[in-house]
């Protein structure tokens, strides 16, 4: 395999052969096993995961590459290097800040951060509506999933987070764990999870023959004193990096190396950018601090530049931080062979956004006097710095953390307690997508940028201005209501009153500014098109035929799904899926409104058939006041497919029956079994297969029925993943079906 995979790396016309543990990841992946990579930074480690995808991807099994990131802004990196790797592949950037796949159903490879994966499978995806709970929790189910850098995932929430939804699709879904600095504890704790990865890392003559190690020169110093201009500006015709912690302090030590303006070029780049200035100050970076060197130029970030950027610098300045995060930002400067710089470290004025004991261990660690940074070096620095904190922090265990998971994604699916999902992420992670407009009402989001903003550092400034500002409504006729509270709004608009933007700093919170965010042109999303009127019958027959449409493209016979202990049976399961959701709008009342609300609109029409869908676009008030004045109001259909559709289901194993009903009741995002109504005496027309009388359900069947419907304890394990994948390919299938009867 290993002369096989040096032949086919050869396409890639990277100018070399692999590494030897290029190879070795390429053998674990095409036999179908999880991998934990340890490798220095500028190594490769990227190019080692996605060669074997993109030379044989049906030999890994996987239908898409999911490669997540510890932070948004490094996914710039990845995105830019796989769509240069992978010309006519699809390549997307699935980010708070730009959400090209908010689905992750576009991509071949998605870049994206484990904060959207993660929320996802919790069932709680940032930056989308309540509504949509489920629609993410089984997108890795098929898929190759990559975290990197996952030494910087917070070890008690996410690392053990990450395990244990990961571990659930163990049959489905591959993993590749990859890092420069994992201590003992984290990879130990991988190693005997039922992921059961293969573990592979370099060995140290391996280490001395990269370009990046044995031909660079990189030394660190220990600065007195805080970061400041005046410290940058000693090494002022260099090229520089200047690393700060937090946000305001990076903004404020960049207006202070701009007056006076100095005679070469000095940028800021931070996570609180519009997306076109973003896309201009890593345009820059990318110039001034590539492989060639463009004479003296400095550029200030914050945690942005630690991974997944390929750039490197003679003078690299940070601020003290964590050892495992001071390495990664050290891997920025002498990156590429023969080079040679010096990372100067300074102290910080507090230990913000870190613990302070996490400041103190790498404070005992740095020498007085200047030292050789060599991956054996760092190495051992980080395992004394974090190995006994790290194994604090995972002594839980990824087996309590899985049941602390489920227990959350019930709530989430039942809705029966509003439960966030940041506590398993880490904290104060859940985002809030902010735009800056005095008034909005009347403009889509969609059109306007907005910039994500973490919803612990939003409330503050948001508090001290009275509380400003908008909540995007879906349901408003100006799209907007008055923003009474920030605890579960996912999308907000302030005034310039309490956010001040520049092109050159960023947005600040709490400030005065005079402007208001820039149009957008918006991505294309399912479930957001005009309805055209349907038959219920024509209905089910799209349903049906997309959702096996996508079942063959992700579930193709090699792949993972087709692997799965319920692999055999998915083509059956999601064709009745599709079949029974939307079964209970052939209820009597439904269809009663069906035909008052196609009158008011067009006092000729009759109902002849009975009807999936009338016509409605969201976007003409007309059709809105319509919807509006027609009473009864129209009913909930989930509930009655779910009691309808549990009479006409096959004698399955309860696993099967249940996760095709869990499919069909959440469909819309709810979890309600209320409300069930008898059907229209013309029913049985429409349904294709075998009838027989139903009536609703007395109060004891629909108790019943509700108790028995999601599995609790360890069966929920078991279940969840089909459940979840029906329910996932059963909203995809319906949104993409009804979109193609619009369009005719």
């Amino acid at each position: 395999m290993a002369d096989e995979f040096a032949l086919a790396f050869k396409k890639l016309n990277t100018g070399r052969p692999p590494y030897p543990y290029q190879t070795k990841v390429a053998e674990a992946l095409w036999s179908r096993r999880n991998v934990v990579l340890r490798a220095p930074t500028g190594s490769g480690k990227t190019l080692a995961v996605l060669a074997p995808f993109l030379l044989d991807r049906a030999r890994t099994g996987a239908r898409r590459l999911i490669y997540a990131l510890p932070l948004r802004t490094l996914a710039q990196g990845i995105y830019e290097t796989a769509k240069d790797l992978a010309p006519g592949w699809t390549v997307k950037l699935q980010t708070g800040e730009q959400p090209d796949d908010p689905f992750f159903t576009l991509g071949d490879i998605i870049v994206t951060t484990y904060d959207q994966v993660l929320s996802g499978m919790l069932c709680g995806p940032y930056g989308q509506s309540p509504r949509l709970n489920n629609i993410n929790a089984a997108a890795v189910a098929g898929n190759l999933v990559v975290f990197d850098e996952f030494h910087l995932m917070d070890p008690s929430r996410a690392f053990l987070t990450g395990i244990a939804c990961l571990s659930l699709f163990r049959d489905v879904t591959r993993s590749v764990w990859m890092t420069a600095t994992a201590t003992s504890p984290l990879v130990n704790e991988l190693r005997g999870s039922p992921l059961q990865p293969e573990c592979i890392s370099l060995a140290p003559q391996e280490v001395e023959a990269l370009p990046s190690v044995g031909t660079v020169r990189r030394e660190l110093v220990r600065e007195p004193g805080e970061l400041t201009a005046e410290a940058v500006m000693r090494n002022a015709r260099a090229r520089s990096l200047v690393v700060l912690n937090s946000v305001a302090r990076a903004q404020k030590l960049f207006e202070a190396l701009m007056e006076p303006e100095p005679d070469f070029p000095v940028r800021l780049m931070h996570a609180r950018f519009f997306r076109s200035d973003r896309e201009e100050k890593q345009g820059f970076a990318k110039e001034y601090f590539g492989r060639e060197n463009r004479g003296p130029c400095i550029l200030i970030a914050t945690q942005v530049i630690e991974a997944g950027l390929d750039l490197t610098c003679d003078h690299l300045h940070t601020e003290i931080c964590p050892m495992n995060s001071l390495v990664q930002r050290a891997g920025r400067c002498a990156r590429f062979e023969n080079q040679a710089g010096l990372v100067h470290v300074y102290d910080a004025p507090n230990p913000f956004p870190y613990c302070k004991e996490e400041i103190d261990a790498t404070r005992r660690l740095l020498p007085d006097c200047r030292v050789m940074l060599t991956p054996a070096v760092t190495e051992l620095w980080v395992e004394e710095a974090h190995r006994v904190p790290d194994e604090k922090e995972v002594r839980k265990g990824w087996a309590a953390r899985q049941i602390e998971c489920s227990d959350t994604i019930r709530h989430r699916v039942q809705r029966t307690e509003e439960v966030g999902v940041a506590e398993l992420i880490r904290p104060g992670s859940d985002q809030v997508r902010v735009a800056i407009r005095q008034d909005p009402r009347g403009v889509k989001p969609a059109n306007i940028q907005t910039i994500p903003v973490y919803r612990n550092q939003l409330s503050g400034p948001w508090e001290n201005a009275g509380r400003p500002g908008w909540r995007y409504s879906p349901d408003r006729d100006g799209y907007w209501e008055e923003l009474k509270g920030i605890r579960e709004a996912f999308l907000v608009a302030v005034p310039p009153s309490m956010a001040r933007y520049t092109k050159e700093t960023g947005l600040v919170l709490g400030q005065t500014g005079d402007i208001e965010s820039p149009p957008r042109e918006a991505p294309r999303r399912p479930a957001f098109s005009p309805l055209r009127r349907e038959a219920w019958t024509a209905h089910a027959r799209l349903v049906q035929g997309e959702a096996l449409r996508r079942l063959g493209e992700e579930g193709f016979a090699a792949g993972l799904l087709a692997a799965s202990p319920s692999g055999g049976r998915l083509e059956e399961l999601v064709r009745w899926s599709a079949n029974l959701h939307d079964l209970g709008k052939l209820q009597a009342t439904w269809q009663r409104w069906a035909e008052a609300y196609e009158r008011a609109r067009d006092a000729a029409y009759e109902h002849k058939e009975l009807l999936a869908h009338t016509n409605y676009d969201s976007n003409l008030p007309e059709d809105r006041a319509c919807e509006k004045s027609v009473r009864p109001c129209r009913p909930g259909h989930a509930a009655a497919s779910t009691w309808y559709g549990y009479q006409l289901l096959p004698e399955w194993a309860a696993i099967e029956k249940t996760a095709v009903l869990a499919a069909v009741l959440s469909h819309h995002g709810g979890w309600s079994l209320d409300d069930i109504g008898p059907l229209d005496p013309r029913w049985d027309d429409a349904w294709s297969g075998k009838a027989r009388a139903m009536d609703p359900p007395t109060p004891t069947e629909r108790g019943n029925m509700a108790k028995g419907l999601m599995p609790t304890n360890r069966r929920f394990f078991d279940w969840w993943p089909l459940a979840s994948y029906l329910m996932r390919t059963l909203r995809l299938s319906d949104w993409r079906a009804t979109e193609d009867n619009t369009r005719g």
